[in-house]
């Protein structure tokens, strides 16, 4: 092989590699030995540890409250504290109000995010658009938007609310 056969294929090596680098990874990521990742403590924390593969770290993964940064992890635990928070207010807003979910004329709403970046209320009958627990009353859903917007973003969009200026 000469010179110029070997920049070629050099070249080409380069290309593929930058190829493979840019291919979306759909694994869900985890640390190498001894690499640093955070997790959530049941009392809410966030707590790094290095990657060992025993049972704390196994268990961390298999529940998926691990994460490269500390950031991914606060917000997951932002974002299932303001969930937990919209359902709560949600159930107290409902009042006797129920889901039932054999009855075919009974409204069942549910929030979701329009094209204006604004929280809206899906009226919807039997839609399992969102997940059973977000379904409720238009009135109690108008009362828990209007008490709880920023957590209800959080929720849906997985991402804090930053208002418009």
């Amino acid at each position: 092989m000469n010179l110029k056969e070997l920049e070629h294929k050099y070249k080409e090596m380069g290309e593929e590699i930058e190829r493979l680098k840019n291919q979306p990874n759909k694994k869900r990521w985890r640390a190498e030995k001894d690499e640093k990742y955070y997790l959530i403590t049941q009392s809410g924390v966030v707590h790094f540890y290095y990657e060992n593969y025993d049972l704390i770290d196994n268990h961390a993964y298999a529940t998926g409250s691990y994460f490269r940064t500390e950031e991914e992890a606060e917000l997951k635990r932002d974002r299932d504290l303001a969930t937990q928070r919209v359902l709560d207010a949600l159930r107290e807003a409902e009042g006797d109000w129920v889901a039932d979910w054999d009855d075919k004329d009974q409204c069942k709403c549910h929030p979701y995010i329009d094209r204006d970046k604004s929280i809206q209320i899906w009226w919807g009958y039997l839609e399992l658009i969102a997940p059973t627990e977000w379904h409720s009353s238009e009135e109690a859903w108008q009362q828990v938007i209007k008490s709880h917007h920023d957590d209800i973003w959080l929720m849906i969009t997985g991402e804090r609310y930053e208002a418009k200026e």
